[in-house]
């Protein structure tokens, strides 16, 4: 029975769906993370591919290039 996880970013302006199982749950400690979640750490999930499929706020998701993975909206970019 597939599991499907919704979700929506930090500002509110983009909604998604991932629509496989996480291949990996893990804790991220960096600075960015930090002030973030406002805490020591983040809880974070890895995707399988093609899985994680934007349903509002398409035209705002940017890759962050700095660190080669994750997502992030315009609106936090100019924030962090």
């Amino acid at each position: 029975m597939p599991t499907t996880l919704t979700g929506r970013c930090l500002c509110g302006a983009v909604r998604f769906e991932v629509r496989e199982p996480l291949r990996r749950a893990s804790y991220c400690h960096c600075t960015r993370c930090q002030r973030r979640s406002g805490a020591g750490a983040s809880a974070n999930g890895g995707t399988v591919p093609g899985s994680v499929h934007v349903l509002e706020g398409d035209e705002l998701v940017t890759q962050l290039e700095s660190e080669g993975y994750g997502w992030i909206t315009g609106e936090v970019a100019a924030t962090t």
